[in-house]
Parts: C-alpha cells; structure tokens; sequence
C-alpha cells in the first residue's frame, strides 16, 4: 500500500465533501451577515493515517490538549475570508496534528498560523473528549442579530438569552434542547474566553454565546450538522429583534413554556432548558 501524499490535491480527494460543506458555509454565512471581512473561523476533525507524512514544524499552543494527541484537523488560518472557502480553501484554511502530548501541533499544510481563538476550538474538542463525546466540527461566526441582543442589557445573560429566543419558534427547543450557553464580554482570542468556552462545553452545551462578539458551536456529525446549530439560533434572534418593539409594548404573543414543553414530550424530546426558562419566568411573573 503507497504512503499518503501531502497536498491539498490529494486532501480533497479524500475528502470531497468536507471541502464541498467549507464552501457552501462560508457562502452561507457571508449570505447570513456572520462573516464580515476576515471575522468567524472554523475546525474540522479529519481521519487521517498515524503514517500520514510529517514537516517537521512544531509550534506550541498556550495550553495542553492531552486527549488530542495524534489527531489531525483543519483550521482557518488567522486573516482570512471565510466566505473564499468555496474558490481558495487552500488559502483560507491549514491542516494540523496535534503533538507532544497535546502540548503543541505539527503544521502539516497552509501559507499561514491558525485562527486566533485556536484555544477555544481545541479547548471544546478536548472537552468533549475527555468526557467521551466525539466531535467533528466547530465553528465560530458573529451573526448579527446574534451579536445584537447581546448588547441590550435584558439580553446579554443567560436567562434574558434564552427565554427570548427560545419563545420565538419552536425549533430551536427541539434542535438545542439543552440550552444556550451566554458569556460575557471576554477578549477575543484571549485565554480567559478559551477557559470560559470549555467550562461551558462541561457543563454539556454544544453551543456558546460568546456576549457582544458572536457565537461558537460544535457538532459531533459533521460541518453542515454543526452550522444548522448557528442558523436555528440566528433565525430565533431575527425574529426577536424584528419584534422587539411589539415585545416592548406587550403586543405580541410568543410560545409558552407550556407550548413548548408539549411539543418536546410529543416527539419524546428532553429539553432541560425549558425548566430554566419556565424558572425565570416564575421569578419575573411573565408566562
């Protein structure tokens, strides 16, 4: 059997529909306004050979990643445009393993060093290992209603977060039935958020707002299963900010918790995040 060749030529023979759903993400979400400029990165886990060929250039990471040792991953490269995936993916993105007991990773392939908030993916996906749970993908964008309501001081919390966007549709209890995570403000890129991000993802969510900066999410099937998590969430904050100035003037009716709880029981659904809201509401009064 021929060793594996090094080139992106070849990494795309062997794995046409990862580049293929690169594409169509990064198109989607510049489409969506997740994606200005050289904002937003993303990861994806690759099934690579132990004998797939090395370089030799090792660069350290800020923390460890010990579950993590061996794997390979591609991972956008800090500066670039997401949404150049479709035409330039061997500009946009870099294939990596991960190497001295997780303590560092080989570049493999890419014109340039990973995306600044490398800690953050490698934290979700050494998270998830350690508690048994694969990973495929993660990825992070700054949709703009998303970004929005984080701003607004009744919703840039936890519990401000999901009552609203949870109320707008029903998809989004049945699709992250364990609820959304909301951060505060941490610096981008800075070990605090990676530290955050991971405690977080203990704590079982697999998707993490990140307050006034945008979203994170994983996914253990694959790109496109994970984008679908950013989208749903997306489209519940479109719809809260398009009827914000109903909701402030009580004019509107959204779903019930009790809705809501019926529908997931219907379909044999768990969704622990409606207790938290159905909490809140009780503490505010509000149905």
């Amino acid at each position: 059997m021929s060793s594996p060749t090094n080139s992106w030529e070849a990494l795309k023979q062997l794995f046409p529909r990862v580049f293929e759903d690169l594409g169509v993400i990064g198109r989607e979400l510049r489409q969506m306004n997740a994606a200005e400029g050289r904002s937003g990165n993303i990861s994806v886990h690759l099934d690579l050979p132990a004998d797939y060929p090395g370089t030799g250039k090792v660069f350290q990471f800020a923390g460890s990643f010990p579950h993590l040792v061996g794997q390979y991953y591609l991972v956008k490269v800090t500066s670039t445009r997401l949404w150049m995936l479709a035409t330039h993916p061997e500009e946009v993105m870099c294939l990596v393993r991960i190497v001295d007991e997780g303590r560092s990773y080989e570049m493999l392939l890419g014109a340039g060093k990973p995306t600044s908030e490398i800690a953050a993916h490698f934290g979700i996906y050494e998270t998830r290992a350690r508690l048994g749970l694969p990973t495929r993908a993660v990825i992070h964008a700054q949709p703009q209603h998303i970004t929005a309501l984080t701003l607004t001081e009744p919703y840039g919390n936890n519990l401000g977060f999901n009552r609203l966007v949870y109320r707008q549709e029903p998809e989004t209890a049945l699709m992250i039935p364990e609820g959304i995570a909301v951060l505060p403000y941490l610096a981008p890129g800075s070990e605090a958020l990676a530290e955050a991000t991971g405690a977080a993802t203990a704590r079982g969510h697999r998707v993490i707002v990140w307050a006034k900066h945008g979203i994170i999410a994983c996914h253990p099937e694959g790109l496109m299963a994970c984008f679908d998590l950013i989208d749903y969430v997306e489209a519940a904050a479109r719809l809260a900010y398009t009827n914000m100035a109903f909701l402030t003037r009580g004019e509107i009716s959204l779903h019930t918790v009790e809705d809501l709880r019926a529908l997931a029981e219907s379909l044999h659904v768990q969704a622990p995040v409606l207790d938290l809201i159905a909490d809140h509401a009780s503490a505010t009064g509000l149905r």
